[in-house]
């Protein structure tokens, strides 16, 4: 599946957000230092909602930026994957699709294991689940990019 070489330029976006994460995963994606901007940001929308209510906002927030940073994460594995592949992009191949699931989801994993290590984190199995479906949405939402770009494609053909 993938062509002998390392092509840098294919790789970095992924390098680069897998740091963007384990920036995250530090004191500076606690929930003590969210809550000091998604706080007033929900106090100036939502003044009429309770503490509680806005806790719960918060963490529903936290749980959705799992959920997306590895739906990119796995977009952009799956990008790469492609690049390296040599097969044109308007050939469908599921196999860079599990695979980048698959990368997304154990980066996940690794993930919580390094938070088990940070002062105000914890490691969660829940998260790890959280970021694995979002993983497995961006392999779905892969497939429909390659959908629709081929869709358009036939389009254009015909006009």
């Amino acid at each position: 599946m993938l062509r002998s070489g390392f092509t840098l330029i294919s790789w970095l976006p992924v390098f680069l957000w897998m740091g963007v994460i384990f920036i995250f995963s530090t004191d500076l994606g606690s929930l003590h230092t969210s809550s000091r901007f998604l706080g007033p940001i929900l106090d100036l929308f939502l003044p009429w909602v309770g503490p509680e209510t806005r806790f719960g906002i918060q963490i529903a927030i936290r749980k959705c930026c799992h959920f997306g940073e590895y739906a990119v994460l796995t977009l952009l594995i799956w990008r790469a994957l492609i690049a390296q592949s040599g097969v044109p992009f308007r050939e469908w191949r599921l196999q860079p699709a599990i695979l980048a699931f698959i990368l997304a989801s154990l980066y996940a994993g690794t993930d919580e294991f390094h938070q088990a290590f940070v002062a105000d984190r914890s490691a969660s199995l829940k998260d790890v689940m959280i970021d694995s479906t979002g993983a497995a949405a961006g392999a779905a939402f892969a497939r429909l990019c390659w959908y629709c770009s081929r869709r358009l494609g036939r389009r254009q053909k015909e006009n």
